[in-house]
């Protein structure tokens, strides 16, 4: 029966001059000491064991044999130095663990006896998420036969998940087929929480930089509808402010012209372009300048509406420096800017000649009410006579009513005849007082022609005149400042007063002269 153990039949005599160099190159390199604690180190040392591994598949003699125990014992102390799981498995006949570092115990809660008793205690510790990969990543890799790394999830004994990142070898025989693989195990659980820590705060940057972009675009958005409808009050401001009927000025605590409309430009006689921008002390009589400045500074320390300079005449200052007389109302708005003064103003030019006219009216309303007085106790005594002898004629009439002697009847008519004569006098005084009161209500006095006067009275008369067979002969008659209606009324009672009392069967002839 043949003996299927190549490695242990062979003898000393049979170790090839090729495997006595590489366990001296082995040697060598483990006396160059790589640094365990390192990633690349682990890598090294597990090359040398590679190494060691092949050269070991032949016969060694004894004094090798010591060499290579002593090297593997100094080997095994390099690796459970490593701070990570160092591993190596059998290729033949499947995959099969033959050696564990100490350090799984602590990578994963199993002790290096636990992990070899069960031959697939890896795939079973494997990530369920993970062992579909593996196996992919495992096939390919035996496939190729090259060197590999890749990360996986494992569950440790405890239950918790624990992430490696390994690498492995393969160690090849004469016949350059792999034979063994050698490979190490990090624990990156940190550097994965690390990663998770940083994704999730790079997550919660994404979500946080979202929703201020949101934020923004939404802040944005309100900024854009708030701008539109500012927009639209502003011109909705300007259209109103352009159709008052009154001029109007839009200014700052500084004085400066913000907006005017075609109103104000007419009234003071100025281009829009020519007052924005500029002090409302262009449009301010220059010797009140310096005082409205004052009251500016004045009014926006205390922002009312209100109308300006109460109680005193305002003027404005035009262009071409003509004064307009105005009245100013002063209305404040708050902007973010700060106060602004809106100023309604009117040309009261035509307001003042209305009321010059109204005092006018008044001044001779008055005189004419004081005329009146005068005539009124000047005629009060006439009036109070014939009203008497109405009375006394009365009684007297009364009396011979009551006698019946015909000399009575005679008397009786007689007194009724001048009470007659006493009703037409007072007929002719009211008339007269009625006449006055209505020349009184005429114009002032002015230049008058009186030759013109009394050729209209004679044209009034004329028929009186013809009738009458009556002269008017008159020499030329100056101009004078009087009422033309008082005059004429005047010469038209002289006239017809002479035609009326002249002498019977006598054609009057009446003289105007003037000296």
């Amino acid at each position: 029966m043949d003996d299927k153990r190549p490695a242990a039949a062979a003898t000393p005599e049979a170790l090839s001059q090729g495997a006595v160099e590489r366990l001296l190159e082995l040697r060598h390199r483990v006396d160059a000491d790589p640094d365990p604690t390192t990633e690349s180190g682990a890598l090294a040392v597990l090359s040398a064991l590679a190494g060691q591994r092949s050269a070991g598949a032949d016969r060694p003699s004894n004094a090798i044999r010591d060499e290579r125990d002593y090297s593997a014992k100094k080997h095994q102390l390099l690796l459970e130095q490593i701070p990570a799981v160092t591993f190596s498995a059998d290729l033949q006949g499947g995959l099969s663990d033959l050696y564990v570092s100490p350090q799984i115990e602590k990578l994963l809660g199993f002790t290096s006896d636990e992990w070899l008793q069960d031959p697939v205690r890896w795939y079973r510790q494997l990530h369920e998420d993970d062992k579909a990969r593996w196996t992919e990543d495992f096939a390919s890799v035996v496939s190729k036969a090259e060197p590999f790394q890749g990360v996986y999830r494992f569950i440790a004994k405890a239950g918790h998940v624990v992430w490696v990142r390994g690498a492995v070898n393969f160690i090849r025989d004469d016949s350059g087929r792999p034979r063994f693989l050698q490979g190490v195990g990090f624990d990156i659980s940190e550097i994965k929480r690390g990663e998770a820590a940083t994704q999730q705060a790079e997550q919660v940057l994404r979500d946080a930089k979202r929703d201020l972009e949101r934020e923004v675009a939404e802040r944005t958005e309100e900024l854009r509808l708030q701008l539109d409808r500012l927009r639209r009050a502003e011109e909705r401001f300007k259209l109103a402010v352009e159709a008052s009927p009154s001029a109007m000025l839009v200014s700052d605590a500084d004085g400066k012209i913000l907006l005017v409309n075609r109103q104000l430009e007419r009234l003071f006689r100025y281009e829009e372009s020519e007052l924005l921008g500029q002090s409302v002390d262009l449009l301010v009589p220059r010797a009140s300048s310096e005082a409205h400045a004052r009251l500016r500074d004045g009014y926006f320390r205390e922002p009312t509406a209100r109308r300006m300079g109460e109680g005193r005449d305002l003027f404005g200052r035009r262009k071409d420096g003509s004064l307009v007389p105005v009245e100013i109302g002063l209305t404040p708005i708050q902007t973010s800017e700060g106060w602004l003064a809106i100023s309604a103003i009117m040309d009261i030019s035509q307001h003042m000649q209305r009321e010059e006219v109204l005092r006018d009216q008044a001044s001779r309303l008055e005189r004419s009410n004081r005329e009146l007085e005068e005539f009124a106790h000047v005629v009060s005594h006439d009036l109070q006579a014939p009203l008497r002898q109405i009375s006394n004629y009365a009684q007297l009439i009364e009396s011979c009513l009551h006698d019946e002697r015909p000399e009575a009847r005679s008397s009786g008519e007689k007194y009724l005849g001048r009470m007659v004569d006493s009703v037409a006098r007072m007929r002719r005084l009211i008339n007269d007082l009625l006449l006055y009161s209505r020349v009184s209500a005429s114009k002032d006095a002015e230049a008058v022609s009186l030759d013109a006067v009394v050729n209209d009275v004679c044209a009034d008369l004329n028929a009186l005149i013809v009738s009458t067979g009556a002269r008017v002969v008159r020499q030329a008659l100056p101009s004078l400042m009087i009422r033309r209606l008082h005059m004429q009324q005047l010469f038209q009672n002289l006239i017809q007063n002479a035609i009326k009392y002249r002498r019977p069967g006598v054609p009057p002839v009446i003289e105007v002269t003037a000296t």
